[in-house]
């Protein structure tokens, strides 16, 4: 049966109804409550008289009986006061009748008039009761249906935890080391806990996972020529009054276009190859890596360093998340760096807490952005090779001279494929992937000899100094960009937008996204972007050219990817005072190792030649004051 419709007579027949009135009192005689019912609509003369009448005399319960109805006929008296009111509700004539056109009006129609007469309401609430401040800078957040919207600037008013443009990633098979792992003596360390035990017998002392590139698990650097264990302590007198630290993502999977998965490739072909001997192995071998993504080991990495940093500097970092409510934190937005944020925050202030103690600022990675923590988007000659990066070229070279023995040795026990050069370059990248992943890749690494993996370094050298160090024409130009950063936020003045390179200046132009006033600075990025820095700063040490062909590897170079761009690795800038007067300093230190600031030569800086390896603050800023023209941006727009 169909619902009863309105009976819209039926509402306008109840609304003509008298009024109601209702009176609680007891009887006198059965001392039991009762209910008097008083219509409105009665009118008795003689009562209205009596209403204003002389009442002493008369009983309590007359009186009360005549003063509710002089009540409610003054009630109607009220209601009926106007000429132009409906006799019987009170309501305005364009009321009334707007009522019953608004009932007579299709259902869409009604709910229309609604949806807009709360739009209306709900706008007069914001602009009488939102904020009206606009934010530093001039950027102020206006309504949108859309998502949020910038006057000023498109400047996020909150730190969105995910921005897009994560990357290309893959994930790989679980690690069951425990399982693997057949090696009796040995455990992993719980400082690294991955299987890194090689046979001494065919090592002795030299151990390969110290010498493996990019790849080398995080370990602090051997040094740079500061007596650390002297000179590491500060004197009594002084203290650390700020940090900047700019720190690369932990152990990954491999990029891309890694080598290691032409061993991938390889064992994919169909028929598949056969191996003998010590290649064996491979006959049963699964490639189980998957691409881009940290690794366990990875979030570890990024972990401990969280902690050790709120051990060292954690007065300062609850400096700022006192003072300014919270820890200002960067990133850019490739998925394994802001897992590495996200990791080092947790570390450093507590996985239930970071999130309301730190804001992280997550800068978009991709082609038409700009971000310091990926400056190769803002240089359209990056990634190019040839003149601009010539040390993807001398890697290539180098890895067809180092490697041709070791295929010809192993080639012999393929059937199927040929070992090339680049095939030996990717099984010893496949060792270090799989053990970072928590794999048992001895097997792997065992097939080569110290020489093997001292070479196999080289070439990781030449790549990121020929590419993104001192050797390239832009290896400087990608890194003055946070170089500039680093400054302002040194000397807590805004940045200057007319040094701009790589910087977001959208992002940089605001103190909300770009403050110079904190205590402590952490910006998560890559490797190249380290060795980047490095060149812009102009340390010759750093700087001194590599031999794309030497017939007898220097081990004592200075450049050594290993210490300088292990995975998790870290470079930090301390801003300190000391007492009785004396200028403020700077120590620089890579991978915890204090890089000497006496090589920054004609700024003052090398006359100081403390060994300490610091400098003071002024002659640090005179070292880079001529930065601009040394690195030349421009040569990322040259044909």
């Amino acid at each position: 049966m169909a619902p009863p419709r309105y009976d819209e007579a039926a509402d306008e027949e109840a609304e003509s109804e008298a009024l109601i009135l209702h009176r609680l009192d007891t009887d006198p005689k059965s001392g039991r409550p009762r209910v008097h019912t008083i219509p409105s609509a009665q009118h008795d003369d003689d009562d209205n008289d009596d209403a204003g009448s002389d009442i002493e005399g008369q009983s309590d319960e007359m009186l009360e009986k005549r003063r509710i109805k002089a009540l409610a006929k003054r009630a109607v008296a009220d209601a009926t006061a106007s000429s132009n009111a409906d006799p019987t509700t009170g309501r305005p004539p364009w009321l009334v009748e707007g009522t019953k056109t608004f009932r007579r009006s299709p259902p869409l129609i009604r709910g229309l008039v609604i949806a807009i007469a709360l739009f209306l309401l709900g706008g007069v609430f914001y602009f009488a009761l939102g904020d009206s401040e606009a934010l530093q800078g001039g950027a102020k957040k206006i309504w949108s249906y859309g998502g949020e919207v910038w006057k000023g600037g498109s400047v996020p008013y909150t730190f969105p935890g995910d921005v897009g443009h994560p990357g290309p990633t893959a994930t790989g098979a679980p690690g069951q080391l425990e399982e693997e792992d057949k090696l009796t003596g040995t455990r992993p360390s719980p400082e690294i806990p991955v299987e890194t035990h090689l046979p001494t017998s065919q090592y002795g002392s030299f151990k390969p996972f110290d010498h493996m590139g990019p790849l080398t698990p995080y370990k602090p650097s051997d040094g740079f020529g500061v007596d650390d264990a002297k000179y590491h302590a500060l004197p009594a007198s002084c203290k650390i009054e700020q940090v900047h630290m700019l720190h690369r993502h932990g152990s990954r999977y491999p990029t891309s276009y890694s080598p290691a998965i032409e061993i991938q490739k390889m064992l994919a072909a169909k028929p598949r190859p056969t191996f003998s001997g010590p290649l064996d192995f491979l006959n049963t071998y699964e490639y189980r890596l998957g691409k881009e993504l940290l690794v366990p080991l990875g979030r570890q990495q990024l972990y401990d360093s969280g902690v050790a940093a709120v051990i060292r500097y954690g007065k300062l970092i609850y400096e700022d998340v006192q003072k300014h409510g919270k820890l200002f934190a960067r990133a850019g937005s490739q998925h394994r760096i802001v897992e590495s944020g996200r990791n080092w925050l947790a570390g450093a202030l507590g996985a239930a807490d970071w999130e309301r103690e730190a804001e992280l600022e997550i800068q978009i990675e991709d082609v038409g952005f700009n971000t310091t923590m990926a400056p190769n988007f803002a240089c359209p000659n990056a990634d190019k090779g040839g003149k601009w990066e010539p040390g993807w070229q001398w890697n290539k070279d180098w890895i067809e001279h180092y490697a041709i023995d070791a295929a010809k040795r192993l080639g012999q026990y393929a059937k199927g494929v040929e070992i090339t050069p680049r095939l030996i370059n990717g099984l010893q990248q496949l060792c270090s992937y799989d053990t970072v992943a928590g794999y048992d890749a001895r097997s792997i690494c065992s097939l080569f000899s110290t020489s093997d993996w001292q070479a196999y370094e080289y070439a990781w050298d030449l790549s990121f100094y020929g590419s993104y160090g001192s050797g390239s024409p832009l290896g400087p130009a990608q890194g003055v960009g946070w170089v500039n950063e680093f400054l302002s936020r040194l000397e807590g003045q805004k940045w200057d937008p007319k040094l701009q390179t790589s910087e977001n200046a959208t992002l940089d132009s605001y103190a909300r996204t770009f403050p110079v006033d904190r205590k402590f600075y952490v910006d998560f990025t890559h490797d190249s972007v380290i060795a980047n820095v490095l060149a812009a700063l102009n340390l010759p040490e750093f700087a001194a050219a590599l031999d794309p062909m030497p017939s007898r590897l220097d081990e004592g170079r200075r450049y050594k990817s290993s210490e300088i761009v292990p995975f998790a690795a870290r470079l930090v800038f301390e801003k300190i005072q000391c007492g009785g007067g004396q200028e403020p300093l700077i120590r620089m230190l890579l991978n915890d190792a204090i890089v000497p600031l006496k090589q920054l030569k004609g700024s003052g800086c090398d006359s100081e030649a403390r060994e300490d390896g610091m400098c003071t603050l002024k002659n640090f800023l005179r070292s880079q004051e001529g930065r601009m023209e040394r690195v030349r941006w421009e040569q990322c727009f040259e044909k």
